[in-house]
């Protein structure tokens, strides 16, 4: 695979979306609440 295309950043790369902040900070983060809620659903 070419390295300069993954599918999913490094954590420590910058974001594809353009913020300027590194991937793991913006895009990658988890986003705990919104897996939760999902089994919450009773």
């Amino acid at each position: 695979m070419d390295e300069e295309r993954r599918a999913t950043p490094e954590p420590n790369e910058p974001c594809p979306c353009g913020s300027g902040l590194n991937y793991g900070e913006c895009c990658g983060r988890a986003e705990p609440s919104a897996a939760a809620s999902e089994g919450e659903a009773d």
